[in-house]
């Protein structure tokens, strides 16, 4: 039996979700290039997802020590919030289903302050202090990331705060990622959650420049839009 996919927004991620890979083949009178569309489905994080999920999260927190099986299990267990791309899942003859497809991107969130006691999720406000004491210099915004951090502690119905989880492969597009997100925005409503403040983790790359100041470039496009609109 096939994996229900998210309906509501089945239709985008068959129409606008596609990925074009070009496949260069050099020649003597020049350059050739195909360009290849693949269509992706979206679907709720299931148990097969696992291994899945595993890869996309040591992708996100690389070399970073948190509880990446513990993380998986408990974005699984988070009923109808978050999503998975996979490409589309093709019955065989007999009916039954092919083998389950690989997963090319990950989007979801944890309460860190619903789940503030879960293992994984101990180890991840651990890892949040960890990184604020040590990159961020500006004392004002530290005390506030650490004002937002002591919130998680407090009780469950205090205001809660939201880590991000949003990641794909490197030669996925962005597109996918806004109904993705879009999508994700609507599970927490529905799902009641109480959030005041979200945490995202996003990659940038320093780019060598002569200039006398650094220049970053974040990994994903979307994770500028997450700079725009944030408080810190």
């Amino acid at each position: 039996m096939a994996i229900p996919k998210k309906r509501k927004i089945e239709n985008k991620a068959n129409s606008a979700n596609s990925a074009n890979s070009a496949n260069n083949t050099a020649s003597d009178e020049g350059t050739v290039s195909e360009v290849i569309g693949i269509d992706f489905d979206v679907f709720n994080l299931k148990n097969e997802d696992l291994n899945g999920i595993l890869l996309m999260l040591k992708q996100l927190f690389t070399n970073l020590p948190i509880t990446y099986n513990g993380l998986a299990t408990h974005l699984i267990s988070q009923k109808d919030v978050g999503s998975v791309l996979k490409l589309p899942i093709e019955e065989d003859d007999s009916g039954s289903d092919s083998d389950e497809p690989d997963i090319f991107a990950l989007v979801s969130v944890v309460n860190l302050t619903l789940h503030k006691n879960v293992k994984c999720v101990k180890k991840i406000m651990v890892l949040l202090k960890n990184l604020v004491e040590k990159n961020v210099q500006d004392p004002l915004i530290k005390k506030q990331f650490n004002d937002y951090l002591e919130e998680c502690e407090k009780s469950e119905n205090a205001k809660q705060i939201g880590l991000l989880i949003n990641e794909r492969f490197i030669n996925i597009p962005a597109k996918p990622s806004y109904p993705l997100c879009k999508s994700l925005f609507q599970e927490i409503n529905e799902k009641n959650y109480n959030f005041f403040a979200y945490f995202a983790l996003c990659k940038v790359y320093k780019i060598k420049s002569n200039s006398q100041q650094d220049i970053f470039e974040y990994s994903k496009p979307e994770d500028k839009i997450f700079e725009r609109y944030s408080a810190l």
